[in-house]
């Protein structure tokens, strides 16, 4: 991949913060902060930002806790991946239902402002 396509920007976005994880001498359990506070500290649109944080959670360096603001570091960057076979076809297919997901969510924003419009 071309560091000039569309993915470059949120991969670069998340190899900053992978450096900053190393950098600032972080560990597994320490947190990283919301999205929003990701975005001002490192820059890139919400959405670059986001895909940022969808690729740091499908290499699993980081993961969500519900009800907790930020992310908690779960592997270090650099570290083996010690996920078994059927560990990796399942983040695969994880990441697969995700990008369906989106894709079908836009196409339904579209329906909606294109039902929208025949209103008006």
């Amino acid at each position: 991949m071309s560091d000039d396509g569309p993915a470059a920007g949120y991969l670069r976005l998340a190899e900053r913060i992978k450096e900053f994880i190393r950098s600032q001498g972080l560990k597994v359990g320490d947190r990283l902060p919301e999205r929003s506070k990701l975005q001002e500290q490192f820059g890139g649109t919400v959405g670059m930002t986001r895909q940022a944080v969808d690729h740091l959670k499908y290499e699993g360096i980081i993961q969500g806790e519900q009800g907790v603001a930020g992310y908690k570091i779960v592997r270090l960057p650099g570290e083996a991946d010690t996920m078994s076979a059927d560990q990796v076809a399942l983040r695969r297919l994880v990441g697969a239902l995700r990008d369906e997901v989106r894709r079908l969510a836009e196409e339904v924003a579209e329906l909606r402002r294109e039902l929208r419009g025949r209103r008006a």
